[in-house]
């Protein structure tokens, strides 16, 4: 999921819609796998048509893993998330392509699918909000763990995924569901291990930070969060988003560690929510209870540790199967998920240094437009610039993996401040920017 900062959300790629089934209200049948075929994405449901059933896709909260099936579903090609994160929120279906996210071609075939309103009701929504925050918990579980091994570089972007690209898919529910904002909680808890990961106070900020997840967490019944109807939905949703990531993280015999970690993030908390339900369950169903268990518990041995192994214990591959089984056994119907639809391909990136020189001078034209207080020109010269970083990117992480981190990082505070606001604070979003150029230019004067 950097995943999750401005790589995939910048985490974090699977498959949606030819997974779904009817996601009506109170419905025992409805399925929270966001990739593959025979069950339905938590960010979307399915209605009647007179050219028979769509599925509509909200383009406002939707996960990569369900752009990911869209594409594939539709035959649409490649389609920049990222740039999709960026955007938001968008007010109309045809924004898309006045962003330059989809063409006129791509848009014509999915604008039947496309919608900014909230299409989920009764407990497909609830469904969909816990699997969103069961992925911020993911994420932290696995900084938790970083830090706990004095890692804070490493958990920086664990903590930066669920502000940057989860928080914006659930928070318009929060009042709603009466749960306070809490997002300045985890900025601070971001902040400490930034700039303070020796603080003394920087695991009670952390755990602060757990605190406020769970309880937007607890805003779904109770009796819904013990029912095994309901959290194996949950259940399925995580692990199916695990294994999109880590299908993003294998390459060769080679992990990626940030995806690897987001991963095993979400499975650990599958496993617990499974926990939490086990007796209950086991009284009314000996069977399925214990085959999902054992499942799980297979999975599992896919990380051994919170740092990745040397080589892969299981192939991309193996993976996707076996996440098939698990939403077969709590779904009654297969997916068709795999790793082939999630695999990063690598691009080539022979010139770095006139690379970092071009991007250098696109954040500049970005930085001056905001300095203009022109700030939505700023926010479309960033579209450029998000462009232009994603065709030379794999060259920087190949160059240097910490600078690529770091870039990253950067790239995420320019997201936060300045493209993600609807009306963004002029002061934030300079200094976003003027920290992006002097870390590009840092960078740059670092490349021969």
């Amino acid at each position: 999921m950097p995943k999750k900062q401005l790589r995939k959300i910048l985490i974090m790629a699977a498959a949606i819609l030819s997974l779904l089934v009817a996601c009506v209200s109170h419905s025992d049948n409805i399925a929270t796998n966001p990739s593959g075929t025979g069950s339905s994405s938590p960010a979307t449901t399915q209605i009647s048509s007179n050219t028979g059933d769509v599925s509509k896709f909200n383009i406002n909260t939707s996960l990569e893993t369900e752009l990911n099936a869209l594409a594939q579903k539709l035959n649409l090609g490649d389609i920049d998330y990222d740039k999709l994160n960026k955007g938001r929120p968008y007010s109309s279906p045809d924004e898309l392509v006045a962003k330059g996210i989809l063409s006129q071609a791509q848009f014509d075939k999915a604008k039947p699918y496309l919608t900014v309103e909230d299409t989920l009701t009764g407990e497909a929504k609830d469904v969909d909000y816990m699997v969103k925050l069961g992925l911020m918990k993911g994420h932290l579980l696995v900084a938790k763990e970083l830090l706990n091994m004095k890692r804070s570089n490493e958990a920086l972007p664990h903590v930066g995924h669920p502000i940057e690209e989860l928080y914006v898919t659930v928070a318009d529910q929060f009042k709603e569901r009466g749960v306070t904002d809490f997002k300045s909680t985890l900025d601070e808890v971001k902040d400490f291990i930034k700039n303070k990961p020796n603080a003394p106070q920087l695991m009670a900020k952390f755990d602060a930070g757990m605190a406020s997840v769970d309880r937007a967490i607890a805003a779904i019944p109770q009796a819904e969060r013990q029912s095994p109807k309901f959290i194996p939905k949950v259940i399925s949703g995580l692990v199916d988003t695990a294994n999109a990531e880590y299908g993003g993280a294998i390459s060769g015999n080679k992990i990626e560690e940030i995806d690897y970690q987001d991963a095993r993030g979400f499975v650990a908390y599958a496993d617990m929510l499974y926990k939490d339900i086990a007796s209950p369950w086991q009284k009314a169903n000996t069977k399925q209870p214990q085959q999902l268990s054992a499942a799980l518990q297979d999975l599992r041995k896919t990380w051994p540790s919170v740092l990745p192994p040397s080589k892969p214990v299981y192939t991309a591959d193996e993976v996707a199967a076996k996440t098939k089984a698990i939403d077969t056994m709590i779904n009654g119907k297969g997916t068709s998920t795999g790793s082939n639809s999630t695999t990063k391909t690598a691009s080539s990136n022979s010139n770095l240094p006139a690379n970092l020189a071009k991007l250098q001078s696109l954040i500049n034209d970005s930085l001056t437009a905001a300095k203009a207080n022109d700030l939505q020109q700023a926010k479309q010269k960033m579209a450029d610039v998000s462009d232009f970083w994603q065709s030379m990117e794999d060259g920087v992480k190949a160059n240097s993996k910490q600078a690529y981190k770091t870039l990253e990082d950067g790239f995420s505070e320019v997201q936060v401040n300045l493209v993600i606001p609807p009306n963004p604070d002029q002061n934030k979003a300079v200094a976003s920017l003027e920290a992006l150029n002097k870390t590009v230019a840092t960078y740059a004067s670092q490349v021969k």
